[in-house]
């Protein structure tokens, strides 16, 4: 399964896939934690303004601390929240009807910071009921921040926060391999539809043999990479097509010039043969066959000088030839020589022309 270039392809594609995923999922995931917290203290920062707003206010009006307790803790209902009225040592001096006998715990630092900065923000582990602890907004009640009247304090459940991004890892670790299937499904639908024509290509090739060289691969797009591969793969097959007729041909005129001195000497040899014969008639004979051997040496010797000569080379080896000698041979005696100098010099002529 491995060696198929499709499925290395799309292993790869969901591999790098899935770390971005994941990659995108942690960042959003902490990204969206930070938010929710941050939405969460601008929310009770609000609140503790208020009820710190309202019970200054009330404080003002009615000019009674229990009074004050009684109006703002009675009018001010926060669903899921705690609220708290400290003094200024953090001790408490009303509380909501959810945090009776639990009060919250505040630090020196808290209050400083509360102080200092006009709000303060902790997490508090002093109720029993809230395992993950809660998120407490601590804001002075004066508007003098240096010299407080008290604090208002109030406090959120964390599994608010817990909660959201309890969603937000179920929608991640149920979405993520979604979207990964259905990437690698489509990556490998892509890599298959990429890698079609090469696929036909390797099929075309193969049905490619010595004996139609002359078939070409189609090429349905020569400006893409698979295009330029077919076009090179045509260079290469007519290049082959070229030398193998070449060698095609060359055999043949091989053949062809090699008949002739066989074709004498056998003739030549049988003819001796065929009787008694005096000397002088075998040395004639033996003179025409020494002859034809020659001849038969040089086309030989001249075939290999072609075989190792390059198929684009188009230089031609020049041989000086005396064509007065040839001429100047008598019609009787040296017929058969100057017949096979002639054959000979237009044999090597024609495959060196052959090769150009």
């Amino acid at each position: 399964m491995f060696d198929s270039v499709r499925t290395r392809l799309t292993l790869w594609y969901a591999s790098v896939l899935a770390v971005s995923l994941v990659a995108f999922a942690l960042l959003v995931y902490y990204a969206a934690a930070r938010i929710f917290y941050e939405r969460q203290d601008e929310s009770l920062r609000s609140t503790a303004e208020t009820v710190a707003s309202a019970y200054m206010q009330e404080l003002e009006e009615e000019g009674s601390i229990d009074k004050a307790n009684e109006v703002v803790l009675a009018q001010m209902v926060f669903p899921n929240r705690y609220v708290e009225v400290v003094d200024t040592e953090g001790r408490v001096v009303a509380q909501s009807s959810n945090l009776v006998g639990h009060p919250l715990t505040l630090s020196a630092t808290t209050l400083n910071e509360a102080r200092l900065r006009s709000v303060g923000f902790v997490v508090s582990r002093t109720l029993e009921s809230e395992s993950l602890g809660v998120r407490v907004a601590v804001v002075p009640l004066a508007k003098n921040y240096n010299n407080p009247f008290g604090f208002a304090v109030v406090a959120e459940s964390l599994h608010v926060i817990e909660g959201g991004l309890r969603r937000l890892r179920r929608d991640f670790f149920a979405g993520v391999p979604l979207i990964l299937l259905v990437a690698s499904l489509g990556g490998y639908f892509l890599a298959r539809k990429s890698l079609a024509p090469i696929a036909l290509m390797n099929a075309q090739t193969q049905r490619i043999t010595a004996e139609n060289l002359s078939s070409r691969l189609d090429v349905t797009n020569p400006r893409d990479e698979l295009g330029q591969l077919a076009t090179t793969i045509n260079a290469l097959l007519a290049r082959l097509d070229a030398t193998f007729s070449e060698q095609q041909r060359f055999i043949a005129d091989a053949s062809h010039e090699l008949r002739t001195p066989l074709a004498v000497l056998r003739g030549e040899t049988e003819v001796a043969l065929e009787q008694n014969r005096d000397a002088e008639d075998y040395k004639e004979s033996l003179a025409l066959i020494k002859d034809e051997a020659e001849r038969l040496t040089r086309i030989v010797e001249n075939l290999f000088i072609l075989a190792r000569q390059p198929v684009n080379q188009h230089s031609m080896m020049k041989e000086p030839l005396r064509l007065n000698e040839v001429c100047a041979l008598g019609p009787s005696a040296g017929s058969a020589k100057r017949f096979a100098i002639a054959s000979e010099w237009a044999a090597v002529r024609g495959q060196f022309q052959r090769r150009r």
